[in-house]
């Protein structure tokens, strides 16, 4: 671990009650009094697991059983430049307890939003919010069929929509994307937008959606971090241009032949198990997915899938 990089392995400890622990930063330290998932610094000649097990002996009292890892995520914050490598924990001995005087509270995952995090630890709230299915608008012959639709999806557990309608004028698009807005905030549900930077400024929606062009445009994130940022890749030099922007979360296509339109050769399970493994952002398989296919993209390295014809009708 050699460099200017501060690296960090963080634990997210989930209990049965599908509870996260948090613990608050003290008052004289970088990012102080802010609350932040347990973890510490990883020493020379050690790996981030063995760092994640030392410090959480340390810091709760705990012993990890087992961890799975969620995301690395690398995050300037002027003065420190920080890498986060971020382990979900589901399995652990010991009742977790604040050793060194810091407070521990135990915060359902939809309800982080509601504490004060350091800015790196952002993205791990996101992604830990991240569902299993996300919904990409398909045809629709007007504004009504365009809300009729997508609340049809939404009312059958949909959280997370984006909105991708490539032939409305910018004018319609943000016409549009208001009303859907408005739908989506009336059932807690996330709109995405597939469109650019200046429009969700417009629209000021949940998140932003970029093409592999459009993200080919930028070197650094685009939006804030309290905005979600997906991308789509088709191949690793994407997935790692997606890590570069700090994206929230990917899609990677075309995993089987896709019944919306011709989006080229498919890459398959294995291969599409090989490049998610290989990725620090969560990748959402794209391309004849239905929600049937939720449990094999998972076992196959991804974190859910993303559907357009598989939900939409």
């Amino acid at each position: 671990m050699a460099g200017n990089i501060l690296h960090v392995a963080v634990g997210v400890i989930v209990n049965t009650a599908h509870e996260v622990l948090i613990s608050k930063r003290s008052s004289d330290v970088h990012q102080a009094n802010r609350w932040e998932f347990p973890g510490g610094k990883i020493e020379q000649n050690e790996s981030p697991e063995e760092a994640l097990s030392r410090e959480l002996k340390e810091e709760l009292g705990i012993d990890v059983l087992a961890s799975n890892f969620l995301n690395s995520i690398h995050y300037d914050y002027g003065d420190k430049f920080v890498c986060l490598h971020t382990y979900i924990i589901n399995h652990f001995s010991g009742t977790p307890a604040g050793l060194e005087e810091q407070p521990v509270q135990w915060v359902k995952i939809d309800e982080l939003q509601n504490y004060h995090f350091p800015d790196a630890n952002v993205a791990i709230v996101n992604a830990l919010q991240l569902p299993d299915i996300i919904q990409i608008t398909g045809h629709f012959s007007s504004l009504e069929d365009l809300i009729l639709k997508s609340k049809k999806c939404i009312e059958s557990g949909i959280r997370i929509l984006q909105f991708r309608a490539h032939d409305l004028d910018e004018a319609t698009y943000i016409q549009y994307a208001k009303s859907l807005l408005e739908l989506c905030k009336s059932y807690n549900a996330k709109l995405v937008l597939n469109r650019t930077l200046e429009v969700l400024k417009l629209v000021n929606a949940d998140g932003l959606h970029l093409n592999r062009y459009e993200m080919m445009r930028y070197n650094k994130r685009p939006c804030v971090m309290n905005k979600l940022l997906s991308v789509s890749c088709h191949n690793e030099e994407e997935l790692n241009h997606a890590e570069k922007l700090l994206a929230d979360y990917c899609f990677l296509s075309p995993v089987k032949p896709a019944r919306s339109h011709d989006a080229g050769t498919e890459l398959g399970l294995e291969k599409f198990s090989i490049l998610a493994a290989k990725c620090t952002v969560p990748v959402y398989a794209l391309g004849g997915m239905s929600k049937h296919d939720v449990n094999e993209i998972v076992s196959c390295n991804g974190r859910g899938v993303a559907m357009i014809s598989g939900n939409w009708q």
